[in-house]
C-alpha cells in the first residue's frame, strides 16, 4: 500500500516569470525559498509545499517542448510526499499494476533533499514519489546546500569493503577521514572480521565513509558500535551519510546484532539531524576519554 500524506510541490512551465511571480509571490504571498538560475528554477514557499516555476527559456524549461498554451503543457510534474517511502515495497506496488518507475535519487522538496523517483499516469502526466528530506530544509542562499542532479546522484555508489579492497583507499577526497588513511592500518582493519567499513564513491574516488566494528558481551547479544560517519564537503547535504549508515545498520542485522549505538557531541546538529533521520534514540551520556 502507498499512502499519500499531501502534495510535496508542484512544478509550472512559464512564458512570464516576472509576471508569475508577482501573482505567486505578490498576491498570494509564496515567498521565494530557493532560486537556481543557472539551472531555470524558482521555489516558492506554499505552506507546508513548494510551488516551483521553470521558465520555457532555462536548462529545465527548454526540455518541455514549446510554450504553455491550449496546444502546449505548463505543468512539468507533481509531487507526491509518501510515507513510509520503502523502495522495494513502492516498486512491488507499481510492478503489480504494469508501471514502471525510474531510478531513485536524491532531490529538494517541501521538506529538504530527500529520494525520490518518477512515474507516468495513463495520460503521460509525470508524478514524482518523494521521501522524507535527509537533511533539515535550507534557504538558497545556504552555500552547504549544494544542487543534486538525478545523474550526480546516481554517479555516486555505496559499497562495503572487504578483505584485498584496501587499494579502494588510496583516493579519498579531503575530510572524509580526519588523517591520510594508512595502507597498512587499512588492510589490517579490513583484514578484521569484526571491523565494518562502508565508502561512497564518485568514480575512483572516496567521498564518504561510515566505520563500525560488531562485537560480543557475556551478558548480552551481539551489538554494532558505529565509529565514524565521514563526507567530503562538496558531498555534503545530498543524503549520502543517510544511504552510508542505512547499509552499515543492514549489514548489522544480516550478522545478528540486535542493536546499533554511537556517540556525537551535542554541539553536532548536523549529525543528530542525520541520526534522528534513521529513528535513532537519544540518550543523556558522559562522554570519557583515557590517555594510555
Amino acid at each position: 500500500m502507498i499512502r499519500v500524506r499531501e502534495i510535496d510541490h508542484l512544478v509550472l512551465r512559464v512564458s512570464d516569470v516576472a509576471a508569475m511571480l508577482a501573482f505567486y509571490r505578490d498576491v498570494l504571498g509564496c515567498a521565494v525559498e530557493r532560486r537556481q538560475d543557472d539551472i531555470g528554477l524558482i521555489q516558492l514557499r506554499a505552506g507546508r509545499s513548494l510551488i516551483d516555476l521553470v521558465p520555457i527559456d532555462g536548462a529545465l524549461g527548454r526540455a518541455g517542448g514549446a510554450a504553455p498554451g491550449k496546444e502546449g503543457r505548463n505543468l512539468d510534474h507533481f509531487c507526491l510526499r509518501v510515507e513510509p517511502f520503502d523502495e522495494d515495497a513502492i516498486r512491488a506496488r507499481l510492478g503489480a499494476h504494469g508501471i514502471d518507475a525510474g531510478a531513485v535519487a536524491s532531490r529538494y522538496g517541501a521538506e529538504g533533499q530527500g529520494p525520490s523517483l518518477y512515474v507516468s499516469d495513463p495520460e503521460g502526466n509525470v508524478v514524482e514519489l518523494k521521501g522524507p528530506a535527509e537533511t533539515a530544509s535550507e534557504p538558497a542562499s545556504s552555500p552547504a546546500a549544494p544542487v543534486e542532479t538525478e545523474a550526480s546522484a546516481a554517479a555516486v555508489t555505496i559499497r562495503r569493503l572487504g578483505p584485498g579492497d584496501s587499494s579502494v583507499l588510496d583516493d579519498v577526497a579531503g575530510e572524509v577521514f580526519d588523517h591520510r588513511v594508512d595502507a597498512e592500518l587499512a588492510s589490517e582493519f579490513l583484514a578484521d572480521p569484526r571491523h565494518h567499513l562502508v565508502v561512497a564513491c564518485a568514480g575512483t574516488t572516496v567521498v564518504g565513509m561510515a566505520t563500525a566494528l560488531h562485537y560480543v558481551h557475556p551478558d548480552k547479544p551481539a551489538e554494532l558500535w558505529i565509529n565514524e560517519v565521514g563526507v567530503a564537503p562538496p558531498y555534503r547535504c545530498r543524503g549520502i551519510g543517510t544511504r552510508l549508515l542505512r547499509v552499515l545498520l543492514a549489514h548489522g542485522r544480516a550478522i545478528g546484532c540486535r542493536e546499533a549505538w554511537l556517540g556525537t557531541e551535542e554541539s553536532n546538529v548536523a549529525a543528530r539531524r542525520l541520526y534522528a533521520k534513521l529513528h535513532g534514540r537519544e540518550e543523556a551520556m558522559v562522554y570519557v576519554t583515557f590517555t594510555i
